[in-house]
C-alpha cells in the first residue's frame, strides 16, 4: 500500500481493497472508502479487519471512552484550578457523548456498506464503461452528513442515513443539503408518509389516476403537499402537455420499467399529474417502488384516449431500451 507523507494513504488503493473485501462494486469503491472512512476513522489502517466486524456494530465503547477520557482529562487538568469537580463532570459528559456519536456514525457506516452490496435499482446503459470510477462525495457534503449521522441514535434512522450515504456514493449530488435537512427534522410519521407517496412516482412525477381523488391515498397526498413533497393535489391540478415526436411514441421511464405510448407523429394531448418537489424526488430514491410494473399498468389508464393508439409496458435493459414490451391497450378502429 502506497502512502504520500503529505496526503496520507493512497485512496485509490484502499478503495480497491474495500471492493475486494466487501463486495462493493469497483467503480464506486473509492467513493465508498472516502465516505465510510470519514464516519469510522482510521479505515486506511485496517480496512479488512473493520469489514469483518462491520456486521457486529459498535456495542462496547469502554476502551474508546477510557482513551478519550484520559486525553481530555490531561488537557483539562491545567485549567482545573478553581473547581476540579466541574472539570470532572465536563470530561465525563464529553466522553459519553463522544462515544455515543461515534457508535452512531459506525452503525450508519455499516448500513451504508450493506446498501452498497445490493444491486442497483436502475439499469445501466450498455455504453457505460463498467470499470470507470465514480467521483467520491464532495467534502462539503460529507461535512454536513457526518453531523446528521452522529445524531442518528435509532436503528430506523441509522438505516435511513446509511441509504443516503450509499446513494450519494453511487451517484454524487443525489441528495441535496435541503433533502438531508428535511430528513433530519422529520419524525417517523413524516418519513413513512414520504415513503408511501414515493410508491406512486413514475418518470419523475405522479400520473394522477381516479383513486387519487378520494380515500386514504388522497389524505396522504394532501399531507405530503403540506410537507412540501408534492404540489397541485386537489382541484384542477396540473396537466402534462404531451407532444409526440416524429418517432410516433412517448417513453415514460421509471427505474426498472417503462411505458411506451404510441400515437400519430406530431400529435398532442394532455394528462393530469401531481408535481413532485426536488426533495420528494430525492427521498423517493430511498424507497424503490415495490411493484413498478403494476404502477405503470395503472398509470396507463390515463393515456387510454385519442390520439393514443397503443400502450406497451416493458422492463428496461438500458435507460433508452425496453425488453420484451407487453401490450397494455390498443385503440379499437
Amino acid at each position: 500500500m502506497t502512502e504520500d507523507p503529505q496526503t496520507g494513504p493512497d485512496v485509490e488503493t484502499i478503495g480497491k481493497l474495500l471492493a475486494v473485501g466487501s463486495g462493493v462494486p469497483a467503480p464506486i469503491a473509492q467513493g465508498a472508502f472516502k465516505g465510510i472512512g470519514r464516519l469510522i476513522g482510521g479505515l486506511a489502517d485496517y480496512p479488512a479487519a473493520w469489514l469483518r466486524r462491520a456486521s457486529q456494530g459498535v456495542e462496547d465503547g469502554t476502551n474508546a471512552r477510557t482513551t478519550v477520557s484520559n486525553a481530555v482529562a490531561a488537557a483539562a487538568a491545567a485549567q482545573a484550578i478553581n473547581d476540579p469537580a466541574i472539570v470532572d463532570r465536563a470530561v465525563a459528559a464529553f466522553t459519553t457523548a463522544a462515544v455515543r456519536k461515534q457508535a452512531n456514525r459506525e452503525r450508519v457506516a455499516h448500513q451504508a456498506l450493506e446498501a452498497l452490496q445490493e444491486p442497483e435499482n436502475s439499469p445501466s446503459d450498455d455504453a457505460t464503461d463498467a470499470t470507470a470510477g465514480t467521483p467520491p462525495p464532495a467534502d462539503d457534503w460529507l461535512n454536513v452528513f457526518e453531523r446528521y449521522a452522529e445524531d442518528a441514535s435509532s436503528e430506523r434512522m441509522q438505516l435511513l442515513w446509511g441509504k443516503v450515504l450509499a446513494g450519494e456514493i453511487r451517484k454524487p449530488q443525489s441528495f441535496s443539503l435541503s433533502t438531508m435537512r428535511f430528513l433530519s427534522e422529520a419524525d417517523q410519521d413524516l418519513v413513512s408518509l414520504a415513503q408511501r407517496v414515493s410508491q406512486y412516482i413514475s418518470g419523475g412525477l405522479i400520473i394522477k389516476t381516479e383513486n387519487m381523488d378520494k380515500g386514504p391515498l388522497l389524505k396522504d397526498l394532501l399531507l405530503a403537499q403540506d410537507a412540501g413533497l408534492v404540489s397541485a393535489v386537489g382541484g384542477l391540478g396540473l396537466s402534462w402537455q404531451i407532444k409526440i415526436g416524429s418517432e410516433g411514441f412517448l417513453p415514460v421511464v421509471g427505474r426498472k420499467y417503462a411505458l411506451r405510448i404510441e400515437a400519430p407523429p406530431h400529435s398532442s394531448f394532455e394528462v393530469p399529474i401531481i408535481n413532485v418537489s426536488k426533495v420528494g424526488l430525492q427521498i423517493s430514491q430511498l424507497s424503490p417502488v415495490e411493484d413498478e410494473r403494476k404502477l405503470f399498468v395503472s398509470a396507463a389508464e390515463v393515456f387510454k384516449k385519442a390520439p393514443v393508439t397503443a400502450i406497451h409496458v416493458g422492463r428496461l435493459l438500458a435507460p433508452t431500451r425496453m425488453a420484451y414490451p407487453s401490450p397494455v391497450w390498443e385503440a379499437t378502429s
